[in-house]
């Protein structure tokens, strides 16, 4: 896959990005190079594994969450 975006400074906000659509959009979005703003309502007792999936997409990718 192509990172087009790798090393630019575009950005993209995704609403609701901690579950389904919009987390599998992010990671999508991670694999092509786009920086991400994340915004999500979740609860404080998922928040350790929420804040894990967006660790593990910022190292894989190399982008800005």
């Amino acid at each position: 896959m192509v990172a087009e975006f790798k090393g630019k400074s575009e950005w993209a906000i995704i609403l609701g990005a901690s579950s389904g659509l919009g987390l599998a959009t992010a990671k999508k979005l991670a694999k092509h190079g786009l920086n991400l703003c994340i915004c999500h309502r979740s609860r404080k007792g998922d928040m350790a594994e929420i804040e894990k999936t967006f660790s593990t997409i910022r190292d894989e990718h190399g982008i800005e969450l």
